[in-house]
């Protein structure tokens, strides 16, 4: 992922479940930098594809210096709490910074 640009997450869950709470929470140096809930996803619950798109505000927030873990933690219908091992994503950088 790069700063300052508008990627596009992806994320595939083992089976396709009805999702009634979600969090994906963004650290670096251990710390959150950024969370996005189940309002800011689209959701297919056939192929159980979760996908989360990033603002250039959101990416800025990021530091180049350091990866940036990603975590999912849901809740589906039947109250089971799941939450995904940490995801290592690369953050690069730009050289003028800002929003365009």
């Amino acid at each position: 992922m790069r700063r300052g640009t508008n990627p596009v997450l992806t994320f595939e869950l083992p089976e396709a479940i009805t999702i009634s709470a979600l969090y994906i929470t963004f650290q670096q140096n251990r710390q959150t930098v950024l969370e996005k809930d189940l309002t800011a996803v689209t959701y297919d619950k056939e192929s159980g594809i979760i996908t989360l798109p990033l603002s250039q505000e959101d990416t800025l927030l990021f530091s180049e210096l350091e990866p940036v873990w990603v975590q999912l933690r849901l809740r589906d219908n039947l109250d089971n709490a799941i939450a995904s091992e940490p995801m290592r994503v690369n953050v690069g950088e730009i050289f003028k910074d800002g929003v365009i």
